[in-house]
């Protein structure tokens, strides 16, 4: 499934319900992993949060943060995960998404705040990321 355009920064929500061999839906053995890649080399592996576990079965939610391990291009988040039981089951998605020029790997700015000194005039930004920035004499 195509999950769309972003940019650094950006949040994607990758996202797999897990079913068995009959379409069920069903918690794996253990969490789904998902792997980004680039091309063909391997930028990260992580291991799935299960998203609300004692009301839907099975729905796990991966929220990705393009950081700055990635740049613009376009990537492939390949899902699996093993169902055990009766009969075993391999479950195996792939979802692909862009990376488009702009943005900042810190992410938005989330909080900001004025401070007047007599020696200069600064802006103090907070990021997505956590990293706090300091502009002085910042101007339009």
């Amino acid at each position: 499934m195509y999950l769309g355009r972003y940019f650094l920064g950006q949040v994607v929500n990758v996202f797999v319900w897990t079913v068995d061999s009959n379409g069920t839906p069903t918690l794996p053995e253990n969490p789904p992993y998902i792997d980004f890649r680039s091309d063909s080399a391997l930028v990260q592996q992580v291991q799935m949060p299960i998203q609300d576990r004692y009301v839907v079965t099975g729905f796990f939610v991966y929220p990705l943060r393009l950081g700055s391990s990635y740049s613009a291009g376009r990537y492939t988040a390949t899902h699996f995960y093993r169902v055990t039981g009766a009969n075993n089951f391999h479950g195996l998605g792939v979802d692909y998404f862009e990376v488009v020029a702009g943005g900042d790997s810190d992410g938005a700015i989330v909080t900001q705040a004025y401070w007047q000194r007599p020696e200069a005039t600064y802006l103090i930004q907070q990021t997505e990321s956590g990293n706090v920035n300091l502009k002085r004499n910042p101007s339009v």
